[in-house]
């Protein structure tokens, strides 16, 4: 790091993609990380609220005085949420299948929003920043999760509590149904990464949190498509009222 700063004379900020966790002060890891001009590191494979602890422990290690940028992460916007609330920047890692069609990561690349799980990604940056949403792209593929909404009807008026599930039928039995992720008028809202997937994480959901009015519930499945990164998922949309 050091040698890289002299090279360019300081005029270029440095850094490195630090996937190594916090390390004990002295150590060499601890070094290169005081070193460097901006701190960047991993969060794959993290809850939204580890996104938020390992941010915090990251600034507790590495200072407050340098910018934190997490530039390797996967693909669910809930840690995109996550790291925005930190005011931390947030790395996209959507790995593919080697197929021309799902990921950025893997070649051959298809470099358009084809799939839900890339066009979730650029809806919500579209709605973080004011942007115009990115039309939904026209997908369909045999390997994806089947999503099917129990206790909510499209069109329905919900004047109680009321238990909403969303039963996930997994399509490739290799890889197991990674997570759930409501969404609540494209915000996210609440997941489950184990069976009875139920909304708000209730089995009684009681809407307290939701303003009287029209509303949206999105529910999305993500699949694992390899050992490591690959994700795939499916949508579902309901419209309903309160």
């Amino acid at each position: 790091m050091v040698l890289a700063q002299e090279t360019v004379d300081h005029e270029i900020p440095v850094s490195m993609s630090w996937s190594g966790g916090i390390m004990p002060r002295g150590s060499r890891g601890d070094m290169a990380l005081r070193a460097v001009d901006y701190i960047m590191f991993h969060t794959n494979d993290k809850s939204p609220e580890e996104v938020h602890e390992t941010i915090q422990a990251m600034r507790r290690w590495t200072g407050y005085n340098r910018p934190l940028l997490i530039n390797e992460d996967g693909v669910s916007t809930f840690n995109l949420r996550a790291a925005v609330e930190e005011r931390v920047g947030w790395g996209f890692y959507d790995q593919g299948w080697n197929n021309y069609r799902d990921g950025f990561q893997s070649p051959p690349t298809n470099w358009s929003i084809n799939t839900p799980v890339k066009w979730l990604f650029f809806e919500q940056v579209a709605r973080l920043t004011g942007s115009a949403v990115p039309p939904v792209p026209d997908y369909t593929a045999g390997d994806t999760p089947e999503i099917k909404v129990l206790g909510l009807k499209p069109g329905q008026v919900l004047k109680e509590a009321i238990s909403v599930e969303a039963v996930v039928k997994d399509r490739d039995a290799r890889w197991p149904i990674k997570r759930v992720e409501f969404f609540i008028d494209g915000k996210p809202y609440s997941y489950r990464r184990n069976a009875p997937f139920l909304l708000n994480n209730q089995e009684w959901w009681d809407m307290v949190d939701v303003a009287p009015g029209k509303h949206v519930l999105r529910v999305v499945a993500y699949d694992m498509r390899g050992p490591r990164f690959t994700e795939t998922c499916s949508m579902v949309e309901i419209p309903f009222s309160r």
